[in-house]
């Protein structure tokens, strides 16, 4: 069975095409030896090459491999502020109406235009 760590491992991979083993490391708060023992427990665990790794690109999931093994990929969730600017602004607009901006979490009756 893997653990919340490793299963998180594959949703930031499923997210990213190469991500190195020190950004995961960074973003999961481990030591890069955390992130290359849990990538070989997750090969073992699946009994197949699901993720690879390369010295220069980093970390790579098999997207064929991935969608014939049951795993429910979940959405990333932002770590850094950009990230999560990027995800408000998105949210922002796919919540445009009739050319307003739409702002979630914000009470009040103002609205801004988006023209």
């Amino acid at each position: 069975m893997l653990n919340d760590r490793q299963m998180h491992v594959i949703d930031l991979l499923n997210d990213k095409k190469w991500i190195t083993g020190k950004e995961m490391a960074h973003i999961l708060n481990v030591t890069d030896r955390t992130i290359r023992n849990d990538i070989e427990n997750i090969n073992q665990f699946y009994d197949c090459l699901l993720i690879s790794a390369d010295k220069r690109k980093g970390y790579h999931i098999d997207q064929t491999l991935l969608s014939k093994q049951d795993i429910e990929p979940k959405e990333i969730i932002p770590q850094t502020s950009h990230e999560m600017t990027c995800r408000d602004w998105a949210t922002c607009l796919a919540n445009c109406k009739n050319n307003f901006l739409v702002f979630p979490g914000i009470s009040g009756t103002g609205t801004f235009s988006s023209s």
